[in-house]
């Protein structure tokens, strides 16, 4: 089973923004579908701002594209109005609102609302004043002006007037091509500076486990329905990925937190509700069309794994260790699902040191018990005789009894049954 068969590649785009020392404070997330074309190839903005959302925050982690940097994201009328946005952390995240944007009563209330939840707001290409987009300056943070479409006297004026009206404005001038450029700019008093002579887009990459459809739309259900929180956890846990996927971006929303990740249960108490609903949808929307509605072989082990592990732990009769028991043993094929080394991956996550441990060295007594498993897969009989004598309250019939209900466990998950 090769990492292409569970998982497929996606690209983001993202382009740096400068201050006047030419230091990136922040980064514009842009829609790419390939490693080569560096343009958006698209047809819908709002669908390309989904893909840009999911694959920044949900697939590559929010450390790995951004650091210590912001995120700007483009949204168009649709998804300004979308409260899947109120997903992203709002100490990460500017709402770049799109000059394809009727500035209306509605877009303005809506921006007082993500104001107040503690979203900032840009406004893009901008080359003039009107009266509908002097409405919204006191709600804007920064003010993106499309310098190539204006002389140096018309550019000078629109400064000013900005200013004038709102003087705590950022303003950022987009499309800096050389050098004079960014002289006469810095001069002229625009605090932050895009454009080719700083760097075109960059284009980084990775990869994205499949995530059966029944797997989202029973969680969704669940979860609309307000479905007690042991059956939620029950429905992730029967997915690798969909159990990667939900710690990933829990860490992402827990920006600033020096908390570690010890649980799918914990993951899901740390979103909440509204949060976990919004995090489902994201995943709906950013598979659109074609997925697959079963378990590949790969995450069936894994699952299995997982509930191998958990089942083990439980004999020991401590809830903590049997959660860890059971994200150690579904994280310990990421790497094989996603193709990407396992140290890479656990730098995403914030996980219990045991845990890490577990999965990169096998230490510990969560390692032991994942080796334990792994021999017993693997039909190793004198590794499966080493390896149970670490686990005194399990005798070698528990383990294949264990073992089997587990297989049966994963299959009933791939045929859809419960």
């Amino acid at each position: 089973m090769t990492a292409s068969s569970t998982s497929e590649q996606l690209y983001l785009g993202r382009q740096p923004i400068l201050d006047k020392n030419k230091n990136v404070v922040a980064f514009e997330l842009l829609f790419r579908n390939d490693h080569i074309a560096n343009f958006a190839d698209h047809q819908c903005d709002y669908t390309a701002t989904i893909k840009v959302i999911s694959n920044a925050f949900n697939e590559l982690g929010m450390d790995s594209v951004l650091g210590s940097c912001l995120g700007f994201i483009n949204v168009n009328e649709a998804m300004l109005f979308d409260d899947v946005i109120e997903l992203l952390p709002k100490e990460k995240t500017i709402f770049e609102i799109l000059e394809t944007v009727e500035i209306t009563e509605a877009v303005i209330a809506r921006c007082r609302q993500l104001k107040s939840l503690g979203y900032k707001i840009a406004l893009d290409d901008v080359i003039d004043l009107n009266e509908a987009s002097t409405a919204i300056l006191p709600l804007t943070d920064i003010v993106k002006i499309d310098i190539l479409e204006l002389g140096s006297t018309d550019l000078t004026a629109l400064m000013s007037k900005i200013k004038s009206l709102n003087p705590k404005l950022a303003m950022l001038a987009e499309k800096v091509e050389t050098l004079e450029q960014f002289e006469f700019c810095s001069k002229l008093g625009f605090d932050l500076f895009q454009g080719y002579f700083f760097a075109k887009p960059q284009i980084i990459s990775g990869r994205r486990i499949s995530i059966p459809d029944l797997s989202i739309l029973k969680l969704l259900g669940q979860v609309m329905t307000d479905a007690d929180l042991g059956d939620i956890e029950k429905t992730i846990k029967e997915n690798a990925a969909l159990s990667f996927s939900l710690l990933k971006f829990s860490n992402s929303a827990a920006v600033g937190s020096t908390r570690t990740i010890s649980s799918i249960r914990e993951s899901v108490t740390l979103l909440g509700r509204r949060q976990l609903q919004r995090w489902i949808q994201l995943l709906l929307y950013a598979k659109g069309s074609g997925g697959q509605d079963k378990l590949s072989p790969l995450q069936l082990l894994a699952a299995s794994r997982g509930r191998t592990m958990g089942m083990i732990a439980k004999e020991k009769d401590e809830a903590a260790f049997e959660d860890h028991a059971f994200l150690t043993g579904i994280l310990s094929l990421i790497d094989t699902l996603l193709g990407v080394p396992i140290d890479e991956i656990i730098a995403q996550i914030k996980l219990d040191k045991k845990i890490v441990a577990a999965l990169l060295t096998r230490e510990g007594e969560l390692g032991k018990l994942l080796q334990l498993v792994e021999h017993f897969e693997q039909d190793n009989e004198q590794g499966i005789l080493d390896g149970i004598s670490s686990f005194p309250y399990l005798s070698h019939q528990d383990l294949r009894k264990i073992h089997a209900d587990s297989l049966l466990w994963a299959n009933a998950i791939c045929q859809g049954m419960n």
